[in-house]
């Protein structure tokens, strides 16, 4: 055989092995075009606009659709910034900004009106005057909730309403937002009336088709990091293998190596869906599935001193320490191991540098039946 048909013969079962590889894959995710397989979705950026003939940047936050002369965005982080490239010639123009933590200031460069209505902000002002508008914060405590792995369910819903009422400044959605198309209206439905900010991770549901990607494209960018109270947290995509990967020749892996270099005066926090490991015995056993990765992502995690990793994924409740880290596993947004109205959710306290972490009861035992247990740890 002549040689170029040697590389013929070696591309063609290349391309047999890699489609064996990801064939199941592809036919559980068939929504997913080819082309998709192979974009990754950039590192976060300022997204550049004109609005009412103003040029603007956005670093923080996401566009959303509003009424005339009304600029609607979704903050990704707790303090986005806004800054003006270009005035126009027209008057002030009005910024509502949702998805903020109550504590957070504003912090502008001139004149400005602002009206608060819980985790949304409405801003008046004009670019001509106040080029620079933004949100700061500076104290050096904060407590979070997560939980993942909900749809639109109940117990999602009470998830937020008891996070607010217990002072949480936010909470970390650990992936696994959308199970079915249908649950799209109501789950935008709660996050619109969310009586606090909530953050996304991507989980492997919500890559089943366009239709969930354009949804949490619209919440965040796939990954991210923002610093609040001292704390940095890091925001990855594990949630599945291919789109936009953590392999190692990856944007976000090349991202994530530099973000992890970065000085800091704080703990270091880490939310992705899937956890590197599982010590549970088989059939249980759910963890990211490039078992070498997983092992190289946990060394990283402790060589860059991370003080704690929040996942989901797993539909329980745990803290599993390796490497001197934590990882707390909280997906029991909508069922739990231990029975009806008995799903749990974390809550993390961060003072200073000390990080304190507990599995809470999301519905009380007065709603358990039977009595919930309580120690899942």
């Amino acid at each position: 055989m002549r040689p170029h048909r040697w590389l013929t013969f070696a591309f063609i079962t290349l391309n047999v092995a890699l489609l064996v590889d990801f064939g199941s894959d592809l036919l559980e995710d068939r929504g997913i075009s080819l082309t998709g397989l192979i974009t990754l979705d950039p590192p976060p950026s300022p997204v550049v606009i004109r609005f009412d003939g103003h040029t603007l940047s956005v670093m923080g936050a996401l566009v959303q659709a509003g009424p005339p002369h009304r600029l609607s965005l979704r903050a990704w982080m707790p303090t986005p910034t806004i800054r003006v490239i270009e005035p126009g010639d027209l008057g002030p123009i009005t910024l509502e900004v949702e998805n903020l933590p109550l504590r957070v200031r504003l912090d502008a460069s001139g004149p400005i009106e602002e009206d608060r209505q819980g985790p949304t902000r409405a801003l008046r002002f004009a670019p001509q005057a106040t080029r620079r508008v933004g949100f700061t914060d500076l104290e050096r405590e904060v407590t979070f909730a997560v939980l993942g792995d909900t749809g639109d369910s109940d117990t999602f819903r009470q998830a937020l309403r008891l996070a607010a009422s217990q002072g949480a400044d936010f909470l970390i959605h650990a992936g696994d937002l959308l199970y079915r198309d249908d649950q799209i209206p109501p789950l935008k439905e709660i996050l619109a009336t969310s009586p606090l900010p909530i953050f996304t991770v991507r989980g492997n549901h919500d890559y089943r088709n366009a239709a969930r990607i354009d949804v949490m494209r619209g919440l965040s960018p796939a990954y991210y990091a923002f610093r609040i109270a001292g704390v940095t947290f890091i925001i990855l995509d594990n949630g599945i293998n291919y789109i936009p990967t953590l392999w190692r020749g990856s944007t976000q892996y090349q991202w994530l190596t530099h973000v992890l270099g970065l000085p800091r005066d704080g703990p270091l926090v880490v939310a992705m869906h899937k956890p590197p490991f599982d010590p549970r015995p088989a059939p249980q056993e759910h963890a990211m599935e490039d078992k070498e990765f997983a092992l190289a992502l946990r060394r990283s995690f402790a060589r860059a001193g991370v003080d704690v990793v929040v996942t989901g994924h797993v539909h329980a409740s745990y803290i599993w320490v390796r490497d001197d880290i934590p990882y707390v596993i909280s997906g029991e947004g909508f069922s739990s191991p231990e029975g009806r109205h008995c799903n749990r959710m974390a809550w993390v306290h961060v003072r200073g540098w000390e990080v304190a972490m507990a599995q809470i009861p999301i519905w009380g035992s007065a709603y358990a039946e039977p009595p919930c247990r309580k120690d899942m740890n």
